[in-house]
């Protein structure tokens, strides 16, 4: 019986036979028949979820996208994790990453997700596919309103698509966490990762400044971290903690990208501990904000110099005396004359010219003195 079902199923597909796959959606008898062929017809759907098919056969493309998310909710959802996963090589086409996303979304939610485990092996080579995209060319060449054209860059569009529906699975599973009862603290760690993992890249590599469809998914994502952490802050101890993952340089930019959205656009302000004096949220910041002034693209370094002066508008004039006596604080000055004197955008080297003035500003008679004794010249 299982095997004449797929036989009729494999001919279905074959002949594009459209309606025959359709009605097979419909049927409510099937589950048990489904999930027994489940190894052969993942990957036979699969095979149907191209770009051509989409442009020549779109009828078919959406038959087999309904048929295969169906199949996610028929069987052992941990067997079917893998069955999907093993897609994983075939992320090149978006048309397959989109069905597969809303496939893993249908399993996920079928599991424990308070068991970490799940999420460890699933977020990964969907991130892994996003760091291979590539961002649109020239851009950090734009300035200001040139940033506009940008909207009608295929290269942004395909970006942005592909950001949304993996977003569209977080805030499903983050929601889903909401709900869990248990020890969720590790699963929830592994959201907030991948979560700052896209801030990293290609967000933090993107504009932010003009209103667009990608700001607003930037903000999305800020506000999806609310909801896997209440304090946002816990991403420092993290970095804190020392371990090499929690380190890594993608993190720390996600880290700075994170709070470049807060403090900038003001949001989420009220997941921010209100006892943290704004002297400490800068020591806080600042490993995260150093990282991102030395990057290679003009728009991180762009978004470490917004946060960072965003921070310094926090302070009081005349507040900061202790700064010059930390070694990482005293690289700060030299890196903004840095970006001053190197930097290829005109608006990077004029946001670091502010940011600056602003920092003179908020040191103390003493701090002064020491820091136009060692920059003056």
């Amino acid at each position: 019986m299982a095997a004449q079902f797929l036989a009729k199923l494999t001919v279905m597909v074959t002949d594009r036979n459209v309606e025959g796959l359709l009605a097979q959606i419909g049927r409510s008898d099937d589950a048990e028949l489904l999930a027994a062929n489940a190894w052969d017809i993942v990957p036979l759907l699969c095979a149907c979820l191209t770009q051509p098919v989409a442009e020549q056969h779109p009828a078919l493309l959406y038959a087999c996208d309904a048929l295969l998310e169906k199949v996610a909710g028929c069987g052992s959802a941990k067997e079917l994790l893998i069955m999907l996963l093993e897609q994983a090589d075939a992320f090149s086409d978006e048309c397959k990453y989109r069905a597969l996303l809303k496939a893993l979304r249908v399993t996920l939610l079928r599991l424990p997700l308070h068991k970490a485990s799940f999420l460890d092996i699933v977020f990964p080579p969907l991130y892994a596919h996003i760091e291979t995209l590539p961002l649109p060319e020239g851009i950090n060449e734009l300035e200001d309103e040139e940033f506009e054209l940008l909207q009608s860059d295929p290269t942004h569009a395909s970006l942005h698509e592909a950001l949304t529906n993996l977003t569209d699975l977080i805030e499903a599973v983050a929601l889903k966490l909401n709900e869990t009862t248990g020890n969720v603290a590790p699963s929830r760690k592994v959201v907030a990762k991948v979560i700052l993992r896209m801030l990293s890249y290609p967000i933090a590599s993107l504009d932010l400044e003009t209103d667009s469809p990608m700001t607003e998914l930037a903000l999305r994502l800020v506000n999806l971290m609310t909801t896997v952490t209440a304090n946002l802050f816990v991403v420092d101890s993290w970095l804190m903690e020392g371990e090499e993952d929690d380190t890594s340089a993608s993190l720390v930019l996600g880290v700075c990208c994170l709070f470049y959205i807060v403090f900038t656009k003001d949001i989420c302000t009220e997941s921010l501990p209100a006892v943290l004096t704004p002297v400490y949220v800068l020591y806080m910041q600042e490993v995260a904000v150093q990282q991102a002034m030395v990057d290679k693209s003009s728009l991180v370094v762009l978004k470490a110099l917004g946060l960072f002066t965003a921070l310094l508008h926090r302070l009081p004039d005349a507040s900061v005396e202790y700064v010059l006596d930390s070694q990482r604080y005293k690289e700060l000055p030299q890196r903004l004359i840095n970006i001053m004197v190197y930097n290829r955008m005109k608006t990077v080297r004029q946001r670091a010219l502010t940011a600056m003035k602003i920092y003179v500003s908020k040191l103390t008679v003493d701090g002064r003195y020491y820091f136009f004794s060692a920059y003056g010249e």
